[in-house]
């Protein structure tokens, strides 16, 4: 099984959850595997560097566009 997530924001709320996730095996071994779908905001130039960094596999510029496509998205935003 496997859950798929999006994220609005990307800096250090951002950075801190992208960590957690990713770290969530060596706490919780029997959780689900989470797929870091998309992460949202408005510079794309940002977003882009952003995706590689906190391991998204896209970005949007739109949270209202995407929010349907995930099982869980995250308002990370101030």
């Amino acid at each position: 099984m496997s859950v798929t997530v999006g994220f609005l924001g990307y800096r250090f709320m951002g950075k801190a959850h992208a960590n957690a996730l990713a770290r969530l095996p060596m706490f919780f071994p029997d959780a689900p595997a989470v797929d870091r779908d998309v992460l949202v905001g408005r510079d794309e130039a940002a977003l882009s560097d952003a995706i590689d960094r906190l391991g998204f596999s896209r970005y949007a510029t739109g949270w209202a566009e995407v929010v349907d496509e995930v099982d869980v998205f995250y308002n990370l935003g101030p």
